[in-house]
């Protein structure tokens, strides 16, 4: 989360939502406590992760209404003061992305290093964890914390705290909010413009990074042997976004019914942005 008193601006971090980019734009004006400066204790291996009284081990960054409420209430109140940003995505496609967030960071295991078969099998072991999460509390342990829903960042008991909340299509709306902000105080944010800081390349396939793992070492000659201006070309047809190789399972059977059970709100939400957005 970004609060900043001196532009009453404040900026929300959803999991999954472009976050890590807006995060490295706004930092600067970041006002907030950190947990350094609370006096939080880190957890011993997974960066970001702290301890709070009641609630244990929890991401620092991706603090649900719920839970700031109940330790930083004072948040709460600027949330609901301030000019308060979020940015939401498509359900199912978000749920994919966490599911590859949650493989990467918690189980080590990226999955483009798994065939499609394995991918899916992972898929329904996490999601009948995660469930299962869910039946126990509304706030996910930390290591599931990329699931939460994203109402649970937006609304508090029912109120509506966040009150600019854009599509990741629309980033522009969401620059012009920020900008708009900042200069009502006579400011605009230096080298505005968010990136894609976070994307995530992977082989097209399976079978292809195992053929250029096999021959790495002749890969690396013919690297050598390309020409500057052609290693762009090269490169593509080598590497997609890890969103669009793993695409299809955002309409897998396990993928839209988790968002049934346990998301349908968000999917309420997402369609009333896009209506309002006009997208």
């Amino acid at each position: 989360m970004i609060i900043s008193d001196t532009y009453q601006f404040a900026f929300v971090h959803i999991p999954k939502c472009a976050g890590t980019s807006v995060r490295a734009l706004l930092e600067p004006y970041n006002e907030a406590p950190d947990a350094h400066t609370l006096n939080l204790a880190p957890h011993p291996t997974h960066e970001n992760i702290v301890e709070l009284p009641d609630l244990g081990f929890v991401d620092f960054h991706h603090l649900p209404l719920q839970a700031l409420s109940a330790k930083f209430p004072e948040q709460i109140d600027k949330l609901r003061r301030y000019e308060a940003v979020t940015i939401a995505r498509e359900p199912h496609d978000r749920l994919v992305s966490a599911f590859a967030e949650h493989m990467k960071r918690y189980r080590d295991t990226p999955l483009q290093n798994l065939s499609m078969d394995e991918v899916e099998h992972w898929l329904v072991k996490i999601l009948a964890q995660v469930s299962a999460a869910f039946d126990q509390s509304p706030l996910l342990p930390y290591e599931f914390i990329h699931f939460q829903p994203q109402i649970d960042y937006i609304e508090l008991n029912g109120e509506r705290v966040i009150g600019n909340v854009f599509p990741i299509s629309d980033m522009s709306g969401f620059e012009a909010k920020v900008r708009e902000q900042f200069q009502l105080f006579g400011e605009t944010p230096e080298g505005f413009g968010v990136g894609t800081s976070n994307v995530s390349l992977v082989h097209r396939s399976e079978i292809l990074r195992r053929l250029i793992e096999f021959n790495r070492p002749i890969i690396r000659v013919i690297g050598r042997l390309v020409p500057q201006q052609k290693r762009a070309a090269w490169r593509e047809l080598v590497y997609v976004t890890r969103q669009s190789r793993f695409a299809s399972l955002a309409t897998s059977e396990p993928v839209r019914e988790f968002v049934r059970r346990h998301m349908s709100t968000d999917v309420k939400l997402w369609d009333e942005i896009r209506e309002s957005n006009g997208r």
